[in-house]
C-alpha cells in the first residue's frame, strides 16, 4: 500500500493493483465500462475505476476533465484546438462543447500556477497555434505570421 500522495496513485486492475506515477499519465479514457489509463511510455492500463474516482484523486491543476469520457494531463499538451487537445505523439483528446469553457479555465489556472519559463513559453506557443488554427478556418489559402 502506497501512502496518499499527489505523485503516485494506486489503481485496481482486474486481478491486481498497480502503482503509477501521476506525471506519467497522458490522459484517461472511459470506454466500454472500463477506464483506460494511457501512459507516456505508450503503455496502457485497463482499470475498474470510474473517471470520477480519478478526478477526485489526481492533482489539480495538472489534470482536467475535458469531456465526459476523458481526463487530460496538461503537462503533455502540445496544441490547443477548438475541440481537442493534441498531445505529444499526435494523440488528440476531445474537448466537448459543454466542457470547453471549463477546460480552458483549467488550462489557464495550470499555466498561471506554473512559474517556469518553459511553461510560459509553451503557453505562448499553444496560443499561437490556436490562433493559427482559427485563422486557417476562415482563410485556408493565405498564410499569416504572428
Amino acid at each position: 500500500m502506497v501512502p496518499p500522495s499527489a505523485q503516485y496513485l494506486e489503481v485496481k486492475c482486474s486481478k491486481e493493483s498497480r502503482i503509477i506515477n501521476c506525471n506519467d499519465i497522458m490522459f484517461i479514457e472511459a470506454k466500454n465500462k472500463q477506464t483506460i489509463v494511457y501512459l507516456k511510455d505508450q503503455s496502457i492500463i485497463e482499470t475498474d475505476h470510474l473517471l470520477q474516482w480519478y478526478q477526485e484523486r489526481l492533482p489539480p491543476p495538472d489534470f482536467c476533465r475535458s469531456h465526459r469520457s476523458y481526463i487530460v494531463n496538461f503537462n503533455h499538451i502540445d496544441v490547443v484546438g477548438k475541440d481537442h487537445y493534441a498531445l505529444k505523439g499526435g494523440i488528440k483528446v476531445p474537448v466537448s462543447n459543454s466542457k470547453r469553457n471549463y477546460s480552458r479555465e483549467c488550462l489557464k489556472i495550470f499555466l498561471e500556477k506554473s512559474k517556469k519559463y518553459s511553461l510560459a513559453k509553451k503557453y505562448l506557443l499553444l496560443l499561437k497555434n490556436f490562433i493559427h488554427s482559427q485563422i486557417s478556418r476562415f482563410t485556408p489559402n493565405k498564410r499569416f505570421c504572428i
